[in-house]
């Protein structure tokens, strides 16, 4: 049984409910936590990604707010606040918060990443293509970051460099369904539709909800 007045029990419970995805009842716990802690930084960051599963953004930002504003070397705060502020569009927002993160945590690869996905989305390649350079210094075979170089070489229409991510990244997890998907899209874009439908194909073993796969899988069996 959890003792009500122990807020990192409260905390590691809401972690367990999180991982189950059961955001509701996370939520329930880290609030608790937070009763009997207010300057808990870590149950803020937990509970504002419990809230953001639950689609409550602007409670989650607060949240990540209370928790950099309490530990002000956080990276993980910040990242997962630059997510949310991403997803609503706040780029500029997004971009200060991601690279502060970098700032104080020089090998953060998952931010990284995240920063240059969230570069290419706004058409901004090159800027993205050095950023993952800089992730490659810190780990050369990390498959997200190669996942990601194909997806933004790709973009830009290098499909030389953008194959040759994509089968790094595949050397490294064999499994990857992302690394397939964004494979079978540059075989697609290049006319080597024989072997676009093996990759999409092999894409949709590994993750049938795939739904941009599924639909360019049927363009390519037209």
């Amino acid at each position: 049984e959890i003792n009500p007045q122990h807020p990192q029990a409260l905390n590691n419970l809401g972690i367990l409910h999180y991982d189950r995805r059961e955001f509701d009842e996370a939520v329930a716990c880290y609030e608790k936590a937070l009763a009997v802690s207010a300057d808990y930084a870590e149950a803020h960051n937990n509970l504002g990604n419990a809230l953001r599963a639950l689609g409550r953004f602007d409670a989650a930002i607060d949240h990540y707010q209370s928790a950099v504003l309490i530990r002000e070397n956080y990276p993980e705060a910040y990242n997962n606040m630059a997510s949310v502020l991403r997803d609503q569009g706040h780029v500029a927002e997004a971009e200060h918060a991601y690279r502060k993160a970098i700032s104080l945590r020089r090998d953060y690869i998952e931010a990284y990443v995240n920063l240059a996905a969230m570069l290419d989305g706004d058409d901004h390649g090159d800027e993205a293509l050095r950023v993952l350079g800089e992730a490659l210094k810190i780990n050369a075979r990390h498959t997200p970051t190669l996942i990601q170089i194909a997806r933004t070489q790709l973009r830009k229409m290098n499909y030389e460099q953008a194959e040759q991510a994509a089968r790094l990244a595949l050397q490294n997890e064999p499994n990857s369904a992302d690394a397939h998907a964004v494979l079978a899209q540059i075989l697609h874009e290049t006319d080597r539709l024989h072997d676009a439908i093996d990759a999409f194909e092999a894409t949709l073993r590994l993750k049938p909800s795939l739904i941009e796969a599924n639909s360019m899988y049927g363009v390519c069996l037209k």
